[in-house]
């Protein structure tokens, strides 16, 4: 999951050896912090986020999928919600107006896919 969410292998090599794991993360929403193995996929302690270009929707999603307690986890109706109001909603052109540099065209997510998924 992470090396789809990143697409870099390297980082998610780190995360197969254990590194960036059980980091604290804040939910938002005024719910409490949970540890989450996606701990890499977050700012660090000055700021700089390593992702600045993943959706910040999708990053706490993934965190809180990886939350290393599981009743921390969201349940499968929130992950269902959260995906169907995401693809609805965020179009090529929602990311475009937020200067994301990457594209979500659907050319693009297929060059993903066969590349991360297809050619694995």
């Amino acid at each position: 999951m992470a090396e789809l969410v990143t697409l870099d292998e390297a980082k998610c090599a780190d995360l197969q050896r254990g590194e960036s794991w059980g980091r604290s993360f804040d939910r938002g929403s005024g719910e409490p912090e949970i540890r989450t193995m996606a701990g890499f996929l977050l700012p660090d302690e000055d700021g700089v986020d390593p992702y600045s270009w993943i959706d910040p929707d999708l990053r706490n999603l993934v965190c809180a999928c990886l939350a290393t307690e599981g009743p921390d986890r969201p349940e499968l109706e929130t992950l269902v919600n959260t995906a169907s109001q995401a693809a609805t909603e965020r179009t090529e052109e929602w990311y475009a107006a937020r200067d994301f540099p990457t594209s979500e065209s659907d050319e693009a997510i297929q060059l993903i896919l066969n590349e991360l998924i297809f050619s694995a």
